[in-house]
């Protein structure tokens, strides 16, 4: 009799144990999912440079402050359709139901990104889209504040409470070299940017770029009181929208993986 109730509380154990595994596996893969979409170097930078530089700072319809140029920017990153077997649209930037995520939202990780999903079909020679969107969420991954580790596809947040938030845009040896990557992408003409100064780069008396001396070869892309530009001041006490929020602190993965161009 004590064999087989010995045998019976052998048994029970082993299935608590498969179904306690099973279940922490379970969470275990869903607390993985995350964004994460390949992008070609081209198609990134001229989606965050394209419309959006030389706007005004502000709140007002066509106007910009950090948070917002950094969300409607990452929304703006869609894949070209031409030769990808998997593609992706209509990305969505946004914190719980709605409203999009604040400097302080994205230093938390509190950043929700709703997209629609395909699989190109080689049969039918079309992409076939999902029914449904898909809903991800920023990688938990802080990636400090080396200069060497920054990738493009970052966000930089600034201040102990999450004061200001930019787009990493590459490296450059120079304003003169970042001038010259705008044109090639086609987010304007050689012939609309006029060189004020060795520090300013402007488009109709609007500032777009601006290289402050010896803050080193690294360019961002964010919104300032003095509108939106490229600036390469990432970890500068002395910048616009750096000094007046505090130090850079993070450096977190926006979940586009941007390949570089052959």
């Amino acid at each position: 009799m004590m064999k087989k109730i010995h045998k019976l509380l052998i048994s029970l154990l082993l299935v608590a144990v498969f179904i306690t595994s099973h279940i922490f596996s379970t969470t275990v893969d869903a607390s993985t999912k995350v964004f994460h979409k390949e992008i070609s170097q081209n198609a990134y930078q001229k989606a965050i440079t394209k419309g959006f530089l030389g706007r005004s700072y502000g709140v007002e319809k066509g106007r910009y402050v950090c948070n917002t140029y950094v969300g409607k920017a990452l929304e703006n990153v869609s894949s070209d359709l031409a030769k990808e077997e998997s593609a992706f649209k209509n990305v969505k930037i946004s914190k719980g139901k709605k409203g999009l995520p604040t400097s302080w939202d994205w230093k938390q990780y509190n950043v929700k990104i709703t997209y629609t999903d395909s699989v190109y079909d080689m049969d039918d020679n079309k992409y076939k889209w999902d029914t449904k969107n898909t809903i991800t969420k920023i990688k938990k991954k802080n990636k400090g504040t080396k200069l060497s580790s920054l990738e493009m596809g970052d966000v930089l947040t600034y201040g102990s409470n999450g004061g200001h938030v930019a787009l990493y845009f590459g490296e450059y040896e120079n304003m003169t070299e970042v001038k010259n990557r705008l044109v090639e992408l086609g987010v304007y003409k050689a012939s609309d940017l006029k060189k004020k100064s060795d520090r300013y780069v402007n488009k109709k008396g609007k500032t777009i770029l601006r290289e402050y001396p010896g803050s080193g070869e690294h360019w961002r892309v964010h919104a300032t009181n003095s509108g939106l530009m490229i600036d390469n001041a990432i970890r500068s006490k002395r910048s616009n929208g750096t000094s007046s929020f505090g130090k850079w602190t993070k450096a977190i993965p926006s979940g586009y993986d941007v390949a570089k161009d052959e």
